[in-house]
C-alpha cells in the first residue's frame, strides 16, 4: 500500500489507475498510475511527486517490518528515484545549487570537473533524502490507512483506483468523526445500520465496536509497498 497510499495523498502525482500484489515479470506487483491527458514535459512539482512514490514501497516495508527485514523488492523503484533525481540535477536544471546548466559525460564540451562530479552526486542523494523523508512522514501519519490498503490487497489482489479513492475519503470521514462524538450520534440517529463503522459508536448491547485498521504483523512485503 505504500506506493499507493503516497500517490493518493501527494500533490503532482499522477492518479492511480489500479494498484495489484499479482506478481509482474521480476516485480511482485505495481502500482498503475495514469496522467490526465497527454504530457510533453513535466514540473517540479510532478517529479518530486514521482520520487515520493517510488520511496513508498521502501518505507512501507520499513514501517511494517522493521529496517533489518526489508527485502530487495524495491530496487527497481531505487534505480528509477536515482535515475530521475539524476536528470533533474544534470539535464534540467533543478538544482539550486548547481543551477540551470547541462552536465554530461556524453560530450567532451559538457564534460563536468571532477569536483563538480562530487558535487553532483551530494546533490542527488540530498534530493532522494529529502523525499524519503517526505515518503515516511506521510505514511507514519497514516499508517493505519496504510495497514487498510495492505489489508485489502491481500483480500483482493487487485484494486482500482476509484477503489482506493473511496478506502481514503472513508478512513478520513472515520478520523473525522472520531474527533467529534456528536457527529457520531447523529449519524447513528438517521442511520443506525452504521454503528460498526463508527469509532466510538454504542451498539444495541451498549458495548462499543469500531474497526481496527492495524493489519497482522505477517502481511507479505508485496502488499505493504505497494
Amino acid at each position: 500500500g505504500g506506493h499507493a497510499l503516497v500517490a493518493l495523498l501527494t500533490d503532482g502525482a499522477d492518479p492511480v489507475h489500479k494498484a495489484t500484489i499479482m506478481p509482474r515479470g521480476q516485480a511482485l506487483g505495481m502500482v498503475q498510475q495514469l496522467p490526465d491527458g497527454d504530457q510533453t514535459s513535466f514540473s517540479r512539482r510532478q517529479m518530486l511527486a514521482r520520487l515520493d512514490v517510488c520511496m513508498g514501497g521502501r518505507v512501507a516495508e520499513e514501517l511494517v517490518y522493521g529496517e533489518n527485514d526489508v527485502t530487495s523488492g524495491a530496487s527497481s523503484d531505487i534505480y528509477q528515484a536515482t535515475r530521475l533525481a539524476r536528470n533533474m540535477v544534470t539535464k534540467w536544471g533543478f538544482s539550486d545549487d548547481l543551477g540551470v546548466v547541462l552536465y554530461s559525460s556524453d560530450s567532451a564540451f559538457f564534460e563536468p570537473s571532477n569536483q563538480t562530479k562530487t558535487k553532483i552526486d551530494e546533490e542527488v542523494k540530498h534530493i532522494l533524502d529529502q523525499s524519503y523523508t517526505r515518503a515516511k512522514t506521510l505514511l507514519t501519519k497514516h499508517r493505519g490507512l496504510l495497514d487498510k490498503i495492505a489489508k485489502t490487497l491481500l483480500d483482493q489482489e487487485t484494486v482500482s483506483g476509484d477503489d482506493l479513492t473511496t478506502l481514503l475519503r472513508d478512513h478520513q470521514q472515520q478520523q473525522q468523526l472520531a474527533h467529534h462524538p456528536a457527529a457520531v450520534d447523529a449519524a447513528l440517529a438517521s442511520s443506525p445500520h452504521l454503528a460498526p463503522l463508527l469509532p466510538g459508536a454504542k451498539t444495541t448491547t451498549t458495548t462499543k465496536t469500531s474497526i481496527s485498521l492495524a493489519a497482522p504483523p505477517s502481511k507479505p512485503a508485496a502488499a505493504a509497498s505497494q
